[in-house]
């Protein structure tokens, strides 16, 4: 049960909603026709989750948020917002899962997954979708940080100047559980040791059915991004990148 549920927006005669400074308890579900060219904004809430199926995706701007999920979601846009999973039992629990071919961006959030008991717990997971990912905190104390499959679409998604944590023994930062190689480029990685970082990435180097996560050049400090408690909205700069060998 949702407490806002949305359904079809151009059905109902309107092409926009908005949903502004409120309190949420249960979540939000929109879903729409996959023709459908309305636009939710959600903006400023406090939330236990959003899900999104079909159509144009929504604008989910300086919420606070315990998950976020899109399904074939087109043109949706994540920006400035705290998204931060806890869970208190062996539940699978996923931050932000984005599938089914989605289109869109991931900007300037803090990703936060607590998660420590459920091996497929992540703070991010993209599957067969075409993400932009960029100036985000992303942190887990789960198995893997991101996990990626872009079902044989080489760099399906950019993922480029995150700052990307794992704070689990034997826990990684990235996993890519799909055939083809994805890029990685400008990130910082908690360290600026490439030894530390290649131990941190689950890909064919540790299953050779798998592609390579290609992470050179990195940054060699954390990146600045705008957190949601300064709602400070310059454009951050990635300074310090050095440029290495891919890893073997």
């Amino acid at each position: 049960n949702y407490s806002i549920f949305i359904y079809n927006l151009n059905s109902l005669g309107t092409s926009n909603a908005v949903i502004f400074s409120n309190t949420i308890s249960s979540g939000i579900q929109q879903t729409n026709k996959i023709s459908d060219t309305g636009l939710v904004k959600i903006i400023d809430n406090t939330i236990s989750g959003i899900g999104s199926h079909y159509g144009q995706g929504p604008h989910i701007k300086n919420n606070t948020i315990n998950r976020i999920s899109l399904e074939e979601s087109k043109n949706f846009l994540v920006e400035n917002n705290l998204i931060e999973s806890s869970p208190t039992s062996q539940q699978t629990t996923i931050g932000m899962n984005i599938t089914g071919k989605s289109i869109g961006t991931v900007k300037y959030n803090n990703l936060i997954n607590n998660a420590t008991v459920q091996p497929s717990n992540s703070a991010l997971n993209i599957h067969n979708s075409n993400i932009t990912v960029q100036y985000n905190t992303i942190t887990a104390g789960s198995t893997s940080t991101i996990r990626v499959n872009c079902l044989g679409v080489i760099n399906c998604s950019i993922i480029d100047s995150n700052n990307i944590y794992n704070t689990t023994v034997g826990g990684y930062t990235i996993w890519n559980w799909g055939n083809v190689d994805i890029n990685t480029l400008n990130n910082y990685w908690g360290t600026t040791s490439s030894s530390e970082i290649d131990n941190k990435i689950y890909d064919f180097y540790d299953d050779p059915s798998l592609g390579n996560v290609i992470y050179n050049p990195f940054a060699l400090a954390e990146i600045g991004s705008k957190a949601i408690t300064s709602f400070d909205f310059a454009t951050p700069v990635a300074t310090g990148v050095i440029n290495e060998i891919a890893h073997t």
